[in-house]
């Protein structure tokens, strides 16, 4: 009987995560309760076991997430949750790279940090340029200045005179009249060059002329030579066994060949030049002496006269002393 009664009867057990509350029920009958335990754990290997504790509200799952339900922290592997503040930390994206995103991926302040940085250089870059355009152009002349900004004109003109500007196409032409009227002008060097293309060093062709001028005439006689630079006087008289007209022929020759001479590099351009130079030259009377004369250019055309006509004399081929 016993046995038959030991055979009927129910017996309920807990195990590690169950528990099993037995009681005596209104008609003296056993009730159970079964129900999970406050801690429970699942699994046995520690890297994915599962942990709940419902006494501290704290979860873990493995040995890389922690969850805890009463401060909202909450640890997965490097990034950590604070439940408080609202932050995330542990995120290893720090750096940027435009050309290489993780499209949906959250951005970390590190990142935004680098952005931003990239921004704010732009911002001074241009309020940089903003500076710089606000300021205008600057233009200063010989005398005066001027300050343009971007939308305004700058007139650039002539004199009026000798220089003329003008715009075609696009382009700014600066250009220089034909003929030009100047008081004076100063250079260390003046090339002119004449109809047939040939270059005439002005400042060199007076230096030379005046060189030679300045070598004067040499004379010779049957008792003696002479040099007589122009402005000088020279008397020729006759004496015995010497001619007046030997002296005078050998005076003529002499003085026309310098004269030639002269006369044929002036007629490559330096007769202007000497015509307007302050140069004085000398002219001959008819006394044989040599008086100055306040035009170089009547000089010049004198002496030429002179020359050619192989006379120094008035009236006559030769000159009576």
């Amino acid at each position: 009987m016993k046995k038959v009664q030991a055979a009927a009867t129910t017996k309920v057990e807990g195990s590690k995560n169950i528990e099993v509350q037995e009681s005596i029920g209104a008609n003296g009958n056993k009730v159970y309760k079964v129900g999970l335990k406050d801690k429970i754990t699942l699994g046995n290997e520690a890297n994915k076991k599962i942990d709940l504790d419902g006494e501290t509200g704290i979860a873990k799952i493995g040995d890389q997430i922690i969850m805890d339900g009463k401060t909202g922290d909450t640890s997965l592997g490097k990034v950590k949750i604070n439940g408080k503040d609202g932050t995330v930390d542990g995120l290893t994206n720090k750096n940027w790279d435009s050309d290489k995103i993780v499209s949906g991926r959250a951005a970390t302040e590190d990142q935004l940090k680098i952005v931003d940085n990239k921004i704010k250089k732009v911002e001074d870059k241009i309020k940089n340029v903003g500076n710089a355009v606000n300021k205008g152009l600057s233009f200063e002349g010989d005398t005066g200045s001027t300050n343009k900004k971007l939308g305004e004109t700058l007139k650039i003109t002539g004199d009026n005179k000798n220089i003329t500007t003008s715009v075609k196409d696009g382009k700014l032409k600066i250009k220089l009249n034909k003929e030009i009227k100047v008081e004076k002008i100063i250079t260390e060097k003046l090339v002119l060059k004449n109809k047939d293309n040939i270059s005439i060093d002005i400042a060199k062709t007076l230096e030379e002329h005046t060189r030679k001028i300045n070598k004067g005439l040499n004379f010779k006689g049957n008792h003696g030579n002479t040099n007589k630079k122009l402005g000088d006087t020279m008397s020729i008289k006759g004496k015995d066994g010497v001619l007046v007209e030997d002296v005078e022929s050998k005076y003529d020759k002499e003085t026309n060949h310098r004269i030639d001479k002269i006369d044929e590099k002036m007629h490559r351009g330096f007769a202007n030049a000497v015509a307007m130079s302050t140069i004085e030259f000398m002219e001959i009377g008819i006394n044989g002496n040599w008086n100055k004369s306040s035009n170089c250019w009547s000089s010049y055309w004198y002496l030429q006269r002179k020359a050619s006509s192989g006379s120094w004399g008035s009236g006559s081929t030769k000159s009576k002393y």
